[in-house]
């Protein structure tokens, strides 16, 4: 199961969503709400971290 479609629901629970989750060209997932009680939030996920263990594997 994904998460990020839900995290902008759950944090705009009583709230408002301005932008749903959803790919940028700065970001693969990003999304802006407003909580129940007025706090603005703007979430953005990066793609897949490569550990250097991965890199050095794929250079062999």
């Amino acid at each position: 199961m994904r998460v990020e479609p839900y995290l902008i629901d759950a944090l705009a629970a009583g709230g408002n969503i301005f932008m749903p989750m959803g790919k940028t060209f700065w970001s693969p997932c990003f999304g802006m709400c407003n909580d129940q009680f007025g706090v603005g939030w703007m979430v953005g996920l990066d793609g897949p971290q490569i550990t250097t263990h991965e890199q050095h594997r794929s250079k062999t």
